[in-house]
């Protein structure tokens, strides 16, 4: 799995994502190259949230490959074990996009 940072340019504004040494990134995400299946998920941590397992040092959202699908897990509720939300990427993809 290969990660970087994305970002805004150096003016504030939004940019197309693409890599970014963290001197250039003012906001922004992470772009992830691949996940494949034999990859452990891609998991978030954000600082005051967390997960049934973990609690307060907890993840509660992991992005992963499973079945042949990138699938986007969320744990709203912390008191459960189970993910409240699994989502399919697999309508986000690229080549799925129509031309108008």
């Amino acid at each position: 799995m290969k990660i970087g940072m994305i970002g805004t340019d150096c003016c504030g504004g939004m940019s197309r994502p693409k890599l970014c040494d963290d001197d250039e990134t003012i906001g922004g995400g992470v772009f992830i190259e691949d996940i494949d299946e034999d990859d452990e998920p891609f998991f978030v941590a954000l600082k005051g949230f967390g997960d049934n397992f973990l609690g307060d040092e907890g993840y509660p959202v992991s992005l992963s490959q499973v079945d042949g699908e990138m699938k986007l897990f969320v744990w709203s509720d912390i008191n459960n074990s189970e993910p409240t939300h699994i989502i399919s990427l697999e309508g986000a993809r690229i080549e799925k996009k129509k031309n108008d």
